[in-house]
């Protein structure tokens, strides 16, 4: 009995033959029909064969570039692979009316396995001039008729893009098939959020293209997040639907990934002297507020006056969403630094999913100098004090001493006078 090796679609086969082979000016005619063909062109459905063990498949091709003989042969893209009986051989095929009818028998082994496998049809020859062209065709032999197939199909599924509150955003998944020999078909995919919180444009239901053995297949979700959405992650309930050498098959995947908010943080102005003295204290102090509804992290304020002073830090930490983070820093100008001194303030900071953002702000200030007193001041200070101050203060003590005394001998003289009256 007549068992069809399915190959890939007519119109996809075509445009692969013809892009393909643009470049060395080979092309399918899809409409010419060769021995071997039953009188169908590709146009027509032609579907090469397996038959008594044999894969067999035509291609009428024209060059516009070949000339003479050309050789075709068919080689699997992992040799590993029990396909065929033996090592598929060269075929040599001349030019008739300027077609090439390219027609490969192989030999297929009694032990092949239904799957999909992935080969190409090499196709080299010579131009007039003796310059070589050649040729690769991307193919895929599809058995059915062989034994199961032991391979499992488990997809693996990554996902990127960043999903921003308020915003409109693409969700990009890639679906890998990580077999050897089985292709996924009939692919649909379906993508939902529990928390409604992101929706999908349009349908949450996509469908994906033929994914070939150890190939892949990207998918763009358009998706807009809610305003209010929770800067958290998020969890995406993914089905995928796809067929495995005609049996259905469900993959379903719970993916979590993040939902972020545009850092968010103010400042709410540099206090700072627009001047100081040469070595005393200055202060910088610089109020930081968080706009947006997601913590933010690692929030740190530098200051660096080239030389002035080196370039110290302070870290804020942790701001939640509302709140304000004061950054306070101080420095002493050198005792040999004077005039005007340009700086810069560094702010940084990054969300809880360590996205980063930074930003500076100039500054300027101003040394004076510090106030000094001469020793000549010192000394006309000193020479200007009155010669007599000095015998008048001793004087004093002098009285003070004599009056303290005799303050004493009162006292004591009416306490004996009590003692007396009390006898």
């Amino acid at each position: 009995m007549r068992k069809l090796c399915l190959i890939l679609p007519l119109a996809a086969l075509i445009f692969v033959l013809s892009c393909s082979v643009s470049a060395a000016d080979f092309e399918l005619d899809d409409r010419a029909v060769l021995y071997g063909m039953e009188g169908r062109s590709w146009y027509q459905g032609y579907a090469p064969t397996v038959q008594y063990g044999n894969f067999s498949i035509c291609l009428p091709l024209r060059s516009e570039k070949a000339s003479g003989v050309i050789t075709a042969a068919i080689a699997l893209d992992d040799p590993d692979l029990l396909l065929f009986r033996s090592q598929p051989g060269t075929v040599r095929v001349s030019p008739n009316d300027g077609l090439y009818p390219v027609v490969l028998n192989i030999p297929l082994s009694p032990n092949r396995r239904n799957g999909d496998y992935a080969a190409k049809i090499m196709i080299s020859g010579q131009t007039e001039n003796g310059e070589p062209v050649t040729e690769a065709f991307p193919y895929v032999i599809r058995i059915r008729d062989g034994y199961s197939n032991p391979e499992a199909l488990v997809p693996k599924i990554k996902v990127s893009g960043d999903l921003n509150v308020g915003e409109d955003c693409t969700l990009n998944l890639t679906i890998q098939n990580p077999t050897k020999s089985l292709s996924m078909t009939d692919c649909e995919l379906t993508l939902t959020d529990a928390s409604g919180e992101i929706l999908m444009f349009g349908s949450n239901r996509m469908a994906l293209p033929e994914i070939l053995p150890g190939q892949t297949a990207e998918a763009a979700v358009p998706v807009t997040v809610k305003g209010n959405a929770a800067v958290e992650p998020h969890c995406f309930s993914l089905k995928l639907t796809y067929q495995v050498l005609g049996e259905d098959k469900i993959w379903e995947e719970t993916i979590t990934y993040p939902v972020n908010q545009e850092i968010r943080l103010e400042q709410g102005g540099i206090t700072m002297p627009s001047s100081a003295i040469q070595g005393e204290l200055t202060t910088l102090s610089v109020p930081l507020m968080n706009m947006g509804k997601g913590d933010i992290c690692n929030a740190m304020v530098s200051l660096e006056f080239p030389e002035l002073i080196p370039r110290q830090s302070v870290l804020v930490g942790t701001i939640e969403p509302g709140a304000t983070g004061q950054a306070k820093m101080t420095f002493i100008p050198a005792k040999d630094a004077l005039g005007d001194y340009s700086g810069m303030v560094t702010i940084s900071c990054e969300d809880p999913y360590g996205n980063s953002q930074q930003w500076q702000l100039p500054v300027d200030i101003t040394i004076e100098a510090a106030p000094q007193t001469s020793d000549t001041e010192t000394d006309v200070q000193e020479a200007a004090a009155p010669e007599w101050l000095l015998p008048l203060i001793s004087v004093l003590c002098v009285i003070l001493l004599v009056g303290m005394i005799l303050q004493g001998a009162l006292y004591r003289s009416k306490l004996h006078r009590l003692e007396e009256e009390r006898l």
